[in-house]
């Protein structure tokens, strides 16, 4: 997707919207009841550090967004190099929150 892609899900029988795939920047002054942040990615030398880990604000809009459940999916470790995120991940762990994938 890109910046200006939305993609919402809308129920046959009942209308009502579902899910809806979008970038944080969408979400910016809007609350949606269950939050999925994906910070997965590549690790190649050309991809090291990806847009949203580079700005504080932009992880603030992703994390706050979420009125009951929030749910990030990335590498522990590579996060946990930026300060911001391993505040988080600190606070996960030493809450029991964390739920480990393999």
């Amino acid at each position: 997707h890109t910046d200006t892609d939305t993609h919402t899900e809308t129920d046959t029988e009942t209308g009502a919207q579902q899910i809806e795939v979008n970038t944080v920047d969408k979400y910016q002054g809007r609350d949606k009841l269950i939050v999925l942040v994906s910070l997965v990615r590549s690790k190649s030398p050309a991809n090291k550090t990806g847009e949203l880990l580079k700005d504080v604000r932009r992880i603030n809009v992703a994390i706050t967004r979420a009125k009951a459940k929030l749910v990030l999916i990335g590498d522990r470790d590579t996060l946990s190099v930026y300060k911001p995120v391993s505040t988080i991940i600190h606070y996960i762990n030493s809450n029991n929150l964390m739920v480990d994938v393999e």
